[in-house]
């Protein structure tokens, strides 16, 4: 056993006395390599690009609300006007009423006179007795009903004006309706009275795609004239002026002149003794 340790202290004795005598040199290169790797990154760190780090800013996300596609139309009516009165103006402002509570803006409305051939014809045909008003007569009377129906703001703040349908020639409503929806940005609903929807039975085949239609009868019901399965827009609304009803170019005919704004009824008496005359 003593011999074995003598010579395992034998075989140390070499390497104690190596690193003894070489410590300062290892120590030595030890440091040099530390410093040189230092160097090198420092060296490395002035060669090389900094990448520089950009913080994106944070930007809040707005709520995006979906953009309800707006709706726009324009409205056409066709009257006699012999002479018209705020019983047709109702009718343009139930019109405006009713798209209305369909989400749809009426951008203008236009109401046109039947031409004088028309008129000589109805005048013909009454039963009762009646002047055909001039021209000139029907558009000035025109223009007052619709300054004082704009004046009681039945419209809605919706520009409403007088279309000459007849300069250039002879045109029946159904006619000037389609020429009015070929030029049109918007679509274009033709405004009625339930009289002239049976008259013309619902307009079928005439290119009035889209009619509202104004029931003064109370109770009356006219879905039946309703176009199934079709292209065709028919809207059967009652009058959103019943007070308005009773009026009619009739009535005023006959002598009810007090059913006409005041600065009027001088003119229609003075144009009615015209037409007689």
């Amino acid at each position: 056993m003593i011999n074995n340790i003598s010579r395992l202290q034998e075989l140390f004795i070499p390497v104690n006395s190596f690193f003894k005598t070489n410590y300062v040199k290892i120590f030595s290169v030890g440091v040099l390599i530390t410093v040189s790797a230092i160097a090198l990154k420092i060296f490395l760190s002035k060669q090389l690009p900094k990448k520089e780090i950009v913080q994106k800013e944070l930007i809040p996300q707005k709520s995006v609300k979906k953009e309800i596609q707006k709706e726009y139309a324009v409205l056409y009516m066709s009257i006699t006007g012999n002479p018209s009165h705020l019983g047709h103006m109702s009718a343009i402002a139930t019109a405006i009423d009713v798209l209305a509570k369909r989400d749809i803006t009426v951008v203008e409305a236009k109401i046109s006179l039947a031409s004088p051939y028309y008129l000589g014809e109805k005048v013909a045909r009454a039963t009762y007795n009646i002047a055909a008003l001039s021209q000139e007569a029907r558009e000035f009377l025109l223009h007052g009903a619709i300054n004082e129906a704009a004046r009681l703001n039945m419209f809605k703040g919706v520009p409403v004006t007088y279309w000459n349908d007849q300069s250039r020639g002879y045109a029946d409503h159904t006619l000037s309706y389609v020429t009015l929806a070929k030029i049109s940005k918007y679509p274009v609903y033709f405004v009625s009275g339930d009289d002239l929807c049976k008259k013309m039975m619902n307009w079928v085949g005439t290119g009035v795609e889209r009619a509202i239609v104004i029931s003064r009868n109370k109770g009356e019901d006219l879905k039946g004239y309703q176009l199934k399965n079709s292209k065709y827009i028919r809207m059967f609304e009652k009058s959103s002026y019943p007070a308005l009803e009773s009026l009619s170019s009739t009535a005023i005919q006959e002598g009810k002149e007090q059913l006409q704004p005041k600065e009027l009824q001088i003119y229609f008496q003075t144009a009615k003794l015209l037409a007689k005359s």
